[in-house]
C-alpha cells in the first residue's frame, strides 16, 4: 500500500526535481548536490595519504603546521570551479 508521504514526495519531486549541480541530471537523492557520476569525475589528489605533500610544502616556514592537504585539484573552467562559484 502506498502511503500519503510517498505520494506527496513523488508530487514534490515532479514539480521541484532534485537537479545535479554538476551535470543537470535528475537525481533521486535529495541529500546530495552531485550525482555519483559527477562525484567520480572530481579530480582527487590523494594527498591525505601522502606525507610531505605539495600543500604542506607551500606552508612550510610561513606558519606552524602539523598537516595540510587538498581533497581535489582545482583547474579553471572545471566542475569544481563551477561548484565553488
Amino acid at each position: 500500500m502506498i502511503s500519503f508521504r510517498e505520494i506527496s514526495d513523488s508530487l514534490l519531486h515532479l514539480f521541484f526535481p532534485h537537479i545535479c549541480s554538476g551535470c543537470g541530471s535528475d537525481m533521486l537523492n535529495k541529500e546530495s548536490n552531485l550525482c555519483m557520476r559527477c562525484i567520480e569525475r572530481l579530480p582527487a589528489t590523494g594527498f591525505e595519504i601522502q606525507a610531505d605533500n605539495p600543500v604542506e610544502k607551500k606552508f612550510w616556514g610561513r606558519m606552524p603546521l602539523q598537516y595540510g592537504m587538498a581533497q581535489y585539484y582545482f583547474t579553471p573552467q572545471s566542475l569544481l570551479q563551477h561548484l565553488m562559484h
